[in-house]
């Protein structure tokens, strides 16, 4: 995947390209540590939330670029920064939420 460091602003990400190969593009937020955007060759971009947690890469989805405003996408970066400095895996909230349910809940919250 290639990447690339920008100050992600409404304008900057409504212009970000399109992959005109099948790889995805990854975007980092200057203005927010952690904060990313991958672009898949499909055109959709999605906010997440990236780290090494004990020396273990971590991505956090967030939102979909669009439907998740940019304030709210940094707001939850920032969460996810504060709990991962404070020793708990990030993504655990999430994977405890899905272990618990029904294969039916998980299609209807998709």
């Amino acid at each position: 995947m290639a990447t690339n460091h920008i100050n992600f602003t409404e304008k900057t990400l409504a212009e970000l390209p399109i992959p005109t190969d099948k790889r995805p593009m990854t975007y980092y937020d200057n203005g927010q540590p952690g904060l990313c955007i991958i672009v898949t060759y499909g055109g959709t971009k999605t906010y997440y939330f990236y780290t090494k947690f004990l020396g273990v890469p971590k991505r956090v989805k967030i939102g979909r670029v669009g439907v998740t405003k940019l304030v709210e996408a940094r707001m939850k970066a920032r969460e996810l920064r504060t709990i991962a400095d404070h020793g708990t895996d990030p993504g655990q909230e999430r994977n405890e939420i899905l272990r618990d349910m029904t294969l039916k809940q998980f299609f209807d919250t998709q």
